[in-house]
């Protein structure tokens, strides 16, 4: 009989060694799967060895995790109940011995129950009433107990309903303020793709609109990807968005959250935005982190400069953290001791963000004349931040090193150039290079991971 493989769809005749998944009962060509004959061989031959596919094995390494997490809380309910049962014996234990000392007092009490007197009535109503109330309390300990449970029960419930809403979400992309139209899918795909080149059509399984359709209203778009890896591309490149078309900047992805992840976002902004307002120290508030792990991060402002102009930026490049920071201070304005004051005042903010400082910009400071008391004073403030000038060249068409590069002492910079002014302007473009390591993680047929370790470079310049 022939076989036909889930991962080529080739039907082959039955000279081909084929696999069958456990869980799935799919048919796989041994070769598709990186599968040998002696692992065929066993899997046919040994009815206690199983072979799952990877979808299969991913999805029952999710259920033991799920199991384990239920057979967690239900032994913690177990422990519970017999918690109560125990209670609940040691109450029937002391009810037991109260009849006991009753029934050995019943022969004392003979000579004092005699019918119809006042203490015989009293004694009968004692017995009753004591009778009532130690059932009384043993009813209400269990009823307690039992609540207690069902209120633990339910929670457990909930927190897996939860985790499995997360997991079903968590390859889904949210896209919104796209103009409604026939050929939705189409225009979606085209935008992906335009996000990451990396991106295939296999790789989107879903595209629709959410909600009922209104008049001057753009629905948001639910795009369900096959893997998170392939959501991950796409999320990586949402910033280019801003840099398409003038339709195409107004259009904004976003995680597909669950209710309760979107009331934690919203009420973690509000916080945040009370926070900034309450803050007379000039500090920004903001939400950072993974979805589900978000926590309000705070950053001191850049002052307000007189001086001199300045733009900050934080990068991360394969998990280094870099603070740029371009500088422009006028050529025709006097050097007063206010500028240095305000760049001492920026630098220790920019410092507090990072170890790997890039500072770029025209200066207009002759740091080319040591003698200089404007020149030594830049260079000492510099020194105080570990900071170091790697331009050592005229920089101006009429000669002065007025632009600057200036970085970390411990942040490698090579490939330093001066390019002739006269160009863009009087001022010469002064360009340099970073190197920054980056591990690559590749995964194996195996499912061993391979970490190669290259050097990834960037220019920045300065004028």
């Amino acid at each position: 009989m022939a076989s036909k493989c889930t991962k080529c769809v080739k039907v082959t005749k039955d000279v081909v060694q084929c696999v069958q998944c456990f869980q799935c009962e799919n048919i796989f060509h041994a070769k598709c799967v990186g599968v040998n004959d002696e692992v065929v061989e066993v899997t046919r031959t040994l009815l206690n060895f199983k072979w799952y596919c990877d979808i299969c094995l991913k999805t029952v390494s999710n259920i033991r995790l799920l199991t384990k997490t239920v057979n967690d809380n239900n032994n913690e309910i177990k422990l519970k109940v017999d918690q109560i049962n125990a209670a609940n014996i040691s109450l029937k234990h002391e009810l037991d011995m109260i009849k006991s000392m009753i029934k050995d007092n019943d022969s004392k009490l003979e000579k004092l129950d005699e019918p119809g007197s006042k203490l015989s009535v009293e004694i009968d109503h004692f017995k009753s009433e004591l009778q009532k109330t130690w059932v009384s309390v043993v009813g209400q300990e269990v009823k307690k107990g039992m609540q207690s449970i069902n209120v633990e029960v339910k929670t457990v419930q909930k927190t897996l309903d939860e985790a499995q809403e997360i997991k079903e979400r968590e390859k889904n992309i949210m896209m919104f303020n796209v103009t409604e139209g026939d050929n939705d899918r189409d225009r979606v795909k085209e935008i992906i793709k335009k996000l990451s080149s990396d991106i295939k059509d296999s790789d989107m399984k879903r595209i629709i609109r959410l909600g009922k359709r209104v008049e001057s209203t753009n629905r948001p778009i639910l795009i369900v990807m096959d893997n998170i890896s392939a959501k991950e591309l796409v999320m990586k490149s949402s910033y280019k968005l801003k840099q398409m078309s003038e339709e195409l900047s107004k259009v904004w992805i976003a995680n597909d959250l669950t209710a309760e992840q979107r009331s934690e976002l919203k009420s973690l902004i509000a916080n945040a935005k009370t926070r900034e307002a309450a803050c007379t120290g000039g500090f920004l508030y903001r939400i950072k982190g993974p979805v589900g792990k978000w926590r309000i991060v705070s950053f001191k402002k850049l002052p307000v400069l007189k001086t001199f102009e300045a733009l900050a930026i934080k990068l991360k490049i394969n998990g280094t953290h870099i603070v740029l920071l371009a500088v422009y201070r006028p050529g025709s304005a006097l050097i007063s001791s206010l500028f240095f004051q305000e760049l001492v005042a920026v630098l220790e903010i920019i410092s507090l963000l990072s170890n790997n400082v890039v500072l770029a910009g025209d200066f207009n400071v002759h740091v080319e004349k040591h003698m200089d008391p404007h020149s030594a004073s830049l260079c000492e403030i510099f020194g105080n931040f570990n900071l170091v000038n790697r331009i050592n060249e005229p920089t101006h068409e009429l000669g002065g090193v007025l632009d600057l590069i200036i970085t970390s002492l411990s942040f490698p910079v090579f490939d330093i150039r001066v390019l002739p002014p006269g160009v863009f302007s009087d001022h010469g473009l002064v360009q340099a290079c970073l190197s920054i390591d980056q591990v690559i993680r590749m995964k194996k047929k195996d499912g061993s991971i391979l970490e190669k370790h290259e050097s990834r470079s960037f220019y920045f310049f300065g004028s």
